[in-house]
Protein backbone atom coordinates (compact mmCIF):
# COMPACT_ATOMS: atom_id res chain seq x y z
CA UNK A 1 0.00 0.00 0.00
CA UNK A 2 2.88 2.38 0.74
CA UNK A 3 4.12 1.99 -2.86
CA UNK A 4 0.70 2.89 -4.24
CA UNK A 5 0.42 5.88 -1.93
CA UNK A 6 3.86 7.12 -3.01
CA UNK A 7 5.35 6.64 0.47
CA UNK A 8 8.54 5.09 -0.83
CA UNK A 9 10.77 5.30 2.26
CA UNK A 10 8.01 3.64 4.30
CA UNK A 11 7.54 0.95 1.64
CA UNK A 12 11.25 0.15 1.61
CA UNK A 13 11.34 0.01 5.42
CA UNK A 14 8.42 -2.44 5.47
CA UNK A 15 10.06 -4.64 2.84
CA UNK A 16 13.20 -4.77 4.96
CA UNK A 17 11.20 -5.65 8.10
CA UNK A 18 9.40 -8.44 6.23
CA UNK A 19 12.70 -9.87 5.02
CA UNK A 20 14.13 -9.77 8.54
CA UNK A 21 11.04 -11.45 10.01
CA UNK A 22 11.18 -14.14 7.32
CA UNK A 23 14.89 -14.69 8.03
CA UNK A 24 15.83 -14.03 4.41
CA UNK A 25 19.26 -12.36 4.53
CA UNK A 26 19.48 -12.04 0.74
CA UNK A 27 16.22 -10.10 0.65
CA UNK A 28 17.41 -7.91 3.53
CA UNK A 29 20.50 -7.03 1.49
CA UNK A 30 18.37 -6.43 -1.60
CA UNK A 31 15.99 -4.15 0.31
CA UNK A 32 18.94 -2.24 1.78
CA UNK A 33 20.50 -1.84 -1.66
CA UNK A 34 17.26 -0.59 -3.20
CA UNK A 35 16.78 1.83 -0.29
CA UNK A 36 20.30 3.18 -0.81
CA UNK A 37 19.73 3.66 -4.53
CA UNK A 38 16.41 5.37 -3.78
CA UNK A 39 18.05 7.74 -1.31
CA UNK A 40 20.82 8.59 -3.76
CA UNK A 41 19.04 8.68 -7.12
CA UNK A 42 15.28 8.53 -6.64
CA UNK A 43 12.43 6.21 -7.49
CA UNK A 44 13.31 5.49 -11.12
CA UNK A 45 16.80 4.23 -10.33
CA UNK A 46 15.57 2.28 -7.28
CA UNK A 47 12.82 0.64 -9.32
CA UNK A 48 15.28 -0.34 -12.03
CA UNK A 49 17.69 -1.85 -9.47
CA UNK A 50 14.86 -3.66 -7.70
CA UNK A 51 13.69 -5.08 -11.04
CA UNK A 52 17.20 -6.30 -11.81
CA UNK A 53 17.42 -8.05 -8.43
CA UNK A 54 13.97 -9.57 -8.90
CA UNK A 55 14.82 -10.77 -12.40
CA UNK A 56 17.68 -12.79 -10.93
CA UNK A 57 15.24 -14.48 -8.55
CA UNK A 58 12.68 -15.13 -11.29
CA UNK A 59 14.55 -18.10 -12.69
CA UNK A 60 14.36 -19.76 -9.29
CA UNK A 61 10.59 -19.32 -9.26
CA UNK A 62 10.61 -16.88 -6.35
CA UNK A 63 9.31 -13.83 -8.23
CA UNK A 64 6.36 -13.35 -10.57
CA UNK A 65 6.98 -11.88 -14.04
CA UNK A 66 4.20 -9.31 -13.52
CA UNK A 67 5.97 -8.07 -10.40
CA UNK A 68 9.17 -7.50 -12.38
CA UNK A 69 7.23 -5.81 -15.21
CA UNK A 70 5.65 -3.42 -12.70
CA UNK A 71 9.08 -2.54 -11.31
CA UNK A 72 10.38 -1.80 -14.81
CA UNK A 73 7.18 0.13 -15.52
CA UNK A 74 7.74 2.26 -12.44
CA UNK A 75 11.25 2.91 -13.74
CA UNK A 76 9.63 3.87 -17.09
CA UNK A 77 11.80 1.36 -18.92
CA UNK A 78 9.50 0.63 -21.87
CA UNK A 79 11.47 -2.21 -23.46
CA UNK A 80 12.09 -4.13 -20.22
CA UNK A 81 8.51 -3.61 -19.00
CA UNK A 82 7.15 -4.96 -22.29
CA UNK A 83 9.63 -7.85 -22.25
CA UNK A 84 8.47 -8.96 -18.80
CA UNK A 85 4.80 -8.39 -19.60
CA UNK A 86 5.20 -10.58 -22.66
CA UNK A 87 6.85 -13.25 -20.52
CA UNK A 88 4.01 -13.08 -17.97
CA UNK A 89 1.30 -13.30 -20.62
CA UNK A 90 3.12 -16.14 -22.37
CA UNK A 91 2.60 -18.38 -19.39
CA UNK A 92 5.77 -18.04 -17.31
CA UNK A 93 4.09 -15.58 -14.92
CA UNK A 94 0.84 -15.63 -13.02
CA UNK A 95 -2.60 -15.33 -14.54
CA UNK A 96 -3.20 -11.97 -12.86
CA UNK A 97 -4.28 -10.25 -16.07
CA UNK A 98 -5.64 -7.35 -14.03
CA UNK A 99 -1.99 -6.48 -13.39
CA UNK A 100 -1.86 -5.25 -16.98
CA UNK A 101 -3.96 -2.30 -15.79
CA UNK A 102 -1.47 -1.31 -13.09
CA UNK A 103 -0.74 2.46 -13.13
CA UNK A 104 2.95 1.62 -13.67
CA UNK A 105 2.00 0.88 -17.28
CA UNK A 106 0.13 4.12 -17.97
CA UNK A 107 3.02 5.33 -20.12
CA UNK A 108 2.59 2.24 -22.33
CA UNK A 109 -1.11 2.70 -23.08
CA UNK A 110 -0.57 3.94 -26.65
CA UNK A 111 2.18 1.48 -27.56
CA UNK A 112 0.86 -1.08 -30.10
CA UNK A 113 2.80 -3.89 -28.38
CA UNK A 114 1.05 -3.15 -25.09
CA UNK A 115 -2.33 -2.99 -26.82
CA UNK A 116 -1.57 -6.35 -28.43
CA UNK A 117 -0.92 -7.87 -24.99
CA UNK A 118 -4.26 -6.57 -23.76
CA UNK A 119 -5.98 -8.02 -26.81
CA UNK A 120 -4.25 -11.39 -26.33
CA UNK A 121 -5.67 -11.80 -22.84
CA UNK A 122 -9.09 -10.47 -23.77
CA UNK A 123 -8.93 -7.08 -22.06
CA UNK A 124 -10.28 -3.99 -23.81
CA UNK A 125 -7.84 -1.31 -24.94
Amino acid sequence: MYWIEGKFPEALAEERKAAVLASLPEQVRDADEVAAVFAKSGLTAASRRSAQLSARKYHGGDVDAFHIAIQYGTARDKEKALEWLHRAVSGKGSNDWFSLRDPAFDFLREDPRYRDLLRRVGLPN
